[in-house]
């Protein structure tokens, strides 16, 4: 199965890099296994604490947050899409200046 299977069956605007809330905290999804999500938690929850990647169902606490995908780039990290101007990824880790990228 795959991230547009799960679009597809689920109903839902699902895929890797989107900005999701997971049981009140935030997450980044990073992929997919069989039919549920695979996603870093940003913030800590109930369920995972900061930095863990979960695996979770596309439609059981899960909000899907809305996407600027034009003014985003790619977190060497995750491999997830976040906001442009930040300094650091939202998924906690600053890559950009390991990595020479510009401010």
């Amino acid at each position: 199965m795959s991230m547009s299977w799960i679009r597809d069956n689920c109903g839902v605007p699902a895929k890797r890099g989107a900005e999701i809330r997971f049981a009140g905290a935030r997450a980044v999804i990073v992929g997919s296994r069989g039919q549920y999500l695979r996603a870093r938690m940003v913030e800590g929850c109930r369920w995972a604490d900061a930095g863990q990647i979960v695996t979770i169902h596309p439609t059981w606490e899960v909000e899907y947050l809305p996407s600027t995908e034009d003014q985003r780039d790619v977190c060497a990290f995750c491999r997830g899409t976040h906001p442009a101007d930040l300094d650091h990824c939202i998924c906690g880790e600053d890559q950009r200046a390991a990595e020479g990228w510009a401010s």
